[in-house]
């Protein structure tokens, strides 16, 4: 026969609540551990400083036989590696003092372009403010300086090309007629004019709009950025790993696992709940119409004292109630220890009593037992928070098999040292 346990239905709030307040220490030892990180991070990490200046971009004419206006496309992802070459890294260095390495000033250089525009953005992060206000600026002006440079090159280049045509005409001038003469001079004028609309619109590669001034504040996270951020990130790895110890733990630890893995209810026994508890077990065995009314009781080893079926036998005997203690002490024991205590002092052997209670005591390093004869038998298990799962889902699904099942959990958590008690037989003779 195959055991079924019961579908679980999800994880109720209060369940995830009460395990991360069992894990409250391992939350709090990691938030503590994320704000000492992000403490030492803020004092371990350098400031840095970041000043921007920005260069709007002309496009060149480099055609000889343009209009001479500033129509061409540019390539601004094209330009963004320019600035950021070891040339123009080389032409700020010689301007600055002290001068740093063209490496130094490209590794500290981000360009940043934005959208649908012909603008340079021009950022230099280094550890002083005023360092970094003034690597921006010569950048900026190497950049200029380096794109003039390739204009006016540029311009060189076609304007000797233009010249070259010029020169061709003239020395063909002398040898043709009046009428060809005429229509080689209007080429000629024309040529000279695109010569003097390159010399203009060739140089000017561009501009700097906005000088970079020194940073007010670092770039870097703020020391209260720091905390905040080490206490939410400790606060989330803290949640989670409080929930990971929870499921990997072999113990019960809280009622939330019995009732979501298991589908046993469970109460949990504090203070005088233990009391509470037992007297409403109690009241719900009179209410049957089964006579006896029968209890059975599987306890974990080392349950604190008086147990669960203690209280109910004390109540029910402050009650005037004929009972029948039965304790068996092993698992090995095939009827262990019993008592009747009939009402009006009538005799023991005589005496039906109106409630049969057994209580199965578990014993260390031994398998729980298995009650036997559960028909018609409210079944309850006493167990600890520092249980083992497997004992007490193996017990569930014995009591299962044998077609029965568990009406209630009775969790002691009720002591913070749970003792073992005096052994189950000292316990019937006092009674």
């Amino acid at each position: 026969m195959k055991m079924v346990r019961p579908p679980i239905h999800g994880i109720a709030v209060s369940g995830v609540l009460d395990r991360l307040y069992r894990r409250r220490m391992t939350i709090l030892v990691t938030v503590g551990v994320c704000l000492a990180l992000a403490v030492a991070v803020d004092l371990l990490l350098p400031q840095r400083f970041t000043s921007t200046a920005t260069v709007t971009v002309v496009p060149l004419t480099d055609s000889p036989y343009g209009n001479g206006q500033p129509t061409q496309l540019v390539n601004m992802e094209s330009e963004r590696a320019t600035v950021t070459s070891l040339a123009v890294g080389d032409l700020a260095s010689r301007t600055l003092e002290p001068r740093p390495t063209p490496r130094q000033v490209q590794e500290s250089l981000d360009v940043v372009i934005p959208p649908q525009s012909l603008v340079l953005r021009i950022s230099a992060t280094t550890g002083d403010p005023q360092r970094s206000a003034a690597w921006a600026n010569a950048v900026a002006a190497a950049y200029l300086t380096d794109r003039t440079n390739t204009a006016r090159e540029a311009v060189t280049r076609i304007t000797s090309r233009l010249q070259s045509d010029i020169d061709a005409r003239l020395r063909t001038r002398a040898a043709l007629t009046a009428p060809e003469k005429a229509l080689v001079d209007r080429e000629i004028a024309t040529l000279r004019e695109r010569q003097t609309q390159l010399s203009v619109v060739g140089l000017v590669p561009g501009r700097l709009v906005t000088s970079a001034l020194p940073a007010p504040s670092a770039a870097t996270m703020s020391t209260k950025g720091l905390l905040v951020g080490g206490l939410a990130v400790g606060l989330l790895l803290g949640t989670l790993a409080a929930l990971l110890r929870h499921r990997l733990d072999p113990r019960v630890g809280s009622a939330s696992w019995i009732e979501e893995t298991l589908g046993v209810p469970v109460r949990r026994a504090a203070g005088g709940s233990l009391d509470r508890h037992a007297l409403l077990v109690l009241g719900l065995l009179r209410g049957g119409s089964q006579v006896p009314a029968r209890l059975v009781c599987v306890s974990a080893p080392g349950v604190p004292v008086p147990s669960f079926a203690d209280r109910v036998v004390e109540f029910a005997r402050e009650q005037g109630i004929a009972v029948r203690y039965d304790v068996h002490v092993d698992a090995d024991a095939p009827a262990g220890l019993h008592i009747v205590d009939p009402a009006d002092g009538a005799d023991a052997t005589q005496a039906r009593p109106a409630l049969h209670v057994t209580r199965w005591q578990a014993q260390e390093g031994r398998p729980w037992p298995v009650p036997q004869a559960l028909r018609s038998a409210m079944v309850a298990v006493e167990l600890r928070p520092q249980d083992q799962r497997q004992d007490v889902a193996d017990l569930v699904d014995s009591i299962r098999y044998l077609g029965c099942d568990v009406n209630v959990a009775v969790l002691r958590d009720d002591a913070p040292a749970l003792a073992p008690g005096p052994a189950p037989a000292q316990e019937a003779d006092r009674s």
